[in-house]
């Protein structure tokens, strides 16, 4: 744990990002972990970013990274007394409460789909996927940092259940590197020769399971994974994500 939080803040010395004000921000979700006291008092933080990828009659299913959503996540911590939610939420102040059960895990591209019914039909839209991205070309990706939720007023109530914040999504932006089949075990992301882009600017903890769209049709092509770790461990320039083709393989 230690080594990941002294990485994290690594990553942070070459990794910027700006509010967003885009329509799109509104199909950005945050992944909210609330931990409230026995007197009810609590507080809430971003955890990750989710984005609503698939709508049926019966559901609505959102993906996000694996290592966001991993089992310890929904648990609280031993001998402290505190129980802990989890929402999806996003900045229009809608709010879903969240249980592992409604999480599915592929650990081998760092995908996961979070499942929820669908009580409100045609309220909901999924984002447009591309698979018609190729490299070089400019790109923007949406998430909810750590760093800025020092500046975020979060309101978490338990009846009913839900988590809600008064700003976000924030954004990055840069150009694709390149495409590759990238295998590795970093950390807490792992990746078993899933199809990735490299992208020329460093991301940071809050944005992993964020969309990244093409600058050119504003349509998801990838999601953000991992910072490119440096061999002499300096600060990382680059980030990485999984192409949207892996995410359609599973949904």
């Amino acid at each position: 744990m230690d080594n990941n939080i002294k990485w994290g803040k690594v990553s942070q010395i070459n990794s910027s990002f700006n509010i967003a004000e885009e329509a799109n921000r509104f199909d950005v979700w945050g992944i909210v972990q609330a931990r409230i006291l026995s007197d009810g008092s609590g507080s809430g933080g971003f955890c990750g970013t989710a984005w609503l990828c698939k709508v049926t009659e019966e559901c609505l299913i959102f993906a996000t990274a694996a290592h966001v959503v991993s089992t310890e996540l929904f648990y609280s911590v031993k001998n402290i007394p505190v129980k802990v939610y989890v929402f999806l939420s996003n900045a229009n102040g809608i709010s879903f409460p969240i249980a592992i059960d409604n999480v599915k895990i592929y650990r081998e591209i760092d995908l996961a789909f979070i499942t929820l019914p669908n009580l409100q039909i045609n309220k909901f839209h999924p984002l447009s996927l591309s698979l018609e991205e190729k490299s070089c070309d400019e790109v923007y990706n949406y998430g909810f940092p750590d760093r800025a939720q020092n500046d975020v007023k979060f309101s978490i109530n338990l009846n009913p259940l839900s988590a809600t914040f008064d700003r976000g999504p924030w954004f990055q932006n840069g150009n694709i590197s390149s495409s590759c089949y990238k295998t590795t075990n970093y950390n807490d992301v792992n990746l078993v020769n899933a199809q990735c882009f490299r992208l020329n600017y460093t991301s940071e903890s809050g944005f992993s399971g964020g969309p990244l769209f093409s600058n050119n049709t504003n349509k998801v092509i990838g999601m953000m994974t991992m910072v490119v770790p440096t061999n002499d461990g300096s600060p990382p320039t680059e980030s990485l994500a999984i192409s949207v083709s892996e995410i359609i393989k599973k949904v």
